[in-house]
């Protein structure tokens, strides 16, 4: 061994001799391109946060500019409340707007239509009227919103404006102001590429480029002249870019250079360097480094001579042995490698440091226990006996003894007790199964692959997946009633509806509940409350198999049947459920029994619509017109 290594490092010397200038040359084009790269990223990153800081100063433009439209909305809502005299008089809507300098006032009644305002000939239009005027429909449901809409081409004369709307005091009407953002627009015009080019301190090789990524325009450069040409045609390689850094050896103007690539958000930055100045000093780099490889290899072969020898070629071969015996999975084994101090000294800290890792795993599955946390690590490389597990994975998995010392045993069966577990997913992307038998018992199970070693983690998860249920019973289920609400209601038509799947035969009924005022009224809310359980009640009766129920809010409820193979049975559970409507009663205390009734509508999936939101418009509408011919006293 001795001597091939020796004849070996000559060799390798004489080879390190012949080629040293161009390994120089090699090396030093690496340093120069890597300190390129490195001032580029520098550079690249002082203009990402340039711009970031520009971006900043305008969204704060933008929103102190919004909150000024409040305010004066609110003005003019104030106005408008305590002089009425403004909203009949478009001279005086003219007068407070010139008053609070603003554009354009405008006063939309409770439907959300405008009657009355600085412009006349915005008259009519409404909060359907356009895209834009859409932002502020959501105004109509609640009252206490104040809505700023961004700057946005209006729906008239698609003008470039900002408005802000409020509702009167009094919940008459909402008034809305218009401002043109001049302050917001010249802001914008002072925060271009070329103003954070114009700050970037560039020496005469250097030159930066931002360009747009769809058309490889040059939008803003150092060099003036290459405005505006494209970057390609100019020269610049630009396949492969991305948000890391990469380089290229373009020629632009018959001059090779040295050019840095990275895309940032909106645009791809670019840096160009001369190569002609970067390699001046390659030659006497070269020199320098061929002196100090000569003197790295004479003290190489001066350490191999003094230290390589057959004691200890031999120890190393017996100590490789042993490492190999512990890998396959023996923990027993003791290094005794005395035959120099050195490899006895080896010996000594292998031992220790074999006894450190054991004693670390059990340290390990020790504290694991004091802390009570409920997780068990184990490990195990395919082909060994080698297996290193916490005592808490037999708890967590419920093994008995006699079963976790067989496993443990057996490493082979390791992959196949893995795959049986993985058989009882409850959720696959949170990585979370139950373990079979009759005890609910609900485990995270995450594996992994280090080098040759396969890790795996088990964590008991059994109460936070009760709690989790616990939460979501609690999220979409309505107290009164029992069934669904609103928000869960929706979420599971989105599932049904827009999972992509075709559907059979489909139903959507809306039932509102009648009388439940003179209810109200005459027993209290207990009474109330105990008429719309009772309603409530009587849909839970058809609330299985494919049926989603709930109750959306007050009065009215909202009966799903879906996937129905026979046209008839939607049809059957229809006419069941209007010889209902007026069918039951309700007791409301021992003495008291009152008829319940109720409106219904519904509309059919496919032949009406395949979109459950129109669907459940159709019905609703059938459901108020049904309702119009059931007046009449309540039956008591």
């Amino acid at each position: 061994m001795k001597k091939s290594i020796t004849k070996a490092l000559i060799i390798v010397i004489s080879i390190v001799m012949l080629f040293t200038l161009l390994i120089n040359y090699v090396l030093r084009i690496q340093l120069i391109h890597s300190n390129v790269e490195e001032k580029s990223a520098d550079l690249f990153w002082q203009i990402e946060n340039m711009i970031k800081k520009n971006e900043q100063d305008l969204a704060q433009i933008k929103s102190d500019f919004a909150d000024d439209c409040l305010i004066r909305a609110r003005m003019a809502a104030y106005v408008a409340q305590h002089y009425p005299e403004v909203i009949n008089s478009r001279e005086e809507a003219i007068g407070v707007a010139e008053l609070l300098q603003v554009d354009e006032i405008h006063f939309f009644n409770t439907e959300g239509e405008i009657y009355a305002g600085t412009h006349p000939e915005y008259y009519h239009y409404n909060f359907n009227s356009g895209e834009q005027m859409k932002f502020f429909l959501p105004m109509l449901e609640d009252h206490s919103l104040e809505l700023c809409q961004d700057i946005t081409p209006n729906t008239a004369e698609q003008k470039l404006m900002q408005y802000a709307a409020v509702w009167m005091e009094d919940g008459s009407g909402i008034v809305q102001i218009g401002l043109e953002p001049q302050r917001v627009l010249k802001a914008m015009e002072g925060r271009t590429f070329s103003s954070v080019f114009s700050l970037i301190p560039t020496d005469s090789a250097t030159v930066l480029y931002a360009i747009d990524p769809d058309s490889y325009e040059i939008v803003s450069c150092t060099a003036p002249e290459y405005i505006g040409k494209n970057a390609e045609e100019l020269g610049l390689e630009l396949d492969g870019h991305s948000d890391k850094l990469t380089v290229a050896h373009p020629t632009i103007d018959g001059r090779k250079n040295y050019c840095a690539i990275k895309d940032s958000d909106s645009l791809i930055l670019a840096r160009t360097y001369l190569e002609s100045s970067l390699y001046k000093q390659v030659l006497t780099d070269t020199w320098l480094l061929a002196t100090d490889i000569v003197f790295l290899s004479v003290l190489a072969i001066i350490f191999i001579y003094i230290y390589l020898d057959r004691k200890i070629v031999k120890g190393i071969i017996a100590i490789n042995k042993k490492l190999y015996e512990i890998e396959q999975g023996g923990t027993d084994i003791l290094f005794s490698e005395d035959t120099v101090p050195e490899l006895a000294e080896l010996s000594t800290h292998i031992n220790a440091m074999l006894k450190s890792v054991l004693s670390s795993t059990k340290k390990m599955s020790i504290a694991l226990e004091l802390s009570r946390i409920p997780i068990g690590l184990y490990e195990y490389i395919p082909g060994s006996k080698r297996v290193v597990a916490t005592s808490r994975v037999r708890d967590i998995l419920m093994l008995t003894d006699e079963e976790y010392n067989y496993i443990l045993g057996h490493p082979e069966l390791i992959p196949q007790k893995e795959q049986q577990l993985k058989k009882n997913a409850l959720h696959q992307s949170d990585n979370i199964y139950r373990l079979p038998g009759t005890v609910e018992r609900y485990v995270r199970f995450e594996e992994f692959t280090y080098e040759e070693s396969n890790l795996a983690i088990l964590i008991d998860v059994t109460q936070e997946v009760r709690e989790k249920r616990h939460i979501e019973q609690e999220r979409d289920i309505e107290s009164l009633t029992g069934l669904f609400n609103r928000r869960a209601f929706y979420a599971k038509m989105d599932e049904i509806f827009m999972n992509g799947k075709p559907l059979n035969y489909s139903a959507l009924i809306m039932i509102d509940a009648d009388k439940l005022k003179e209810t109200n009224d005459l027993y209290g809310h207990r009474g109330g409350d105990l008429y719309l359980k009772k309603i409530a009640g009587v849909i839970e009766t058809y609330h299985h198999g494919n049926a989603v129920a709930a109750r959306l809010g007050g009065d009215e409820f909202v009966l799903c049947i879906y996937d129905c193979p026979d046209k008839g049975e939607i049809d059957s559970i229809i006419k069941d459920i209007t010889a209902d409507q007026d069918g039951y009663t309700v007791a409301l205390d021992d003495h008291v029994e009152i008829t319940v009734h109720f409106s219904m509508g519904y509309a059919l999936y496919p032949e009406e619509g395949d979109n459950y939101h129109s669907l459940l418009e159709l019905a609703d509408e059938r459901m108020y017109q049904n309702k119009k011919t059931r007046n009449g006293p309540l039956v008591r």
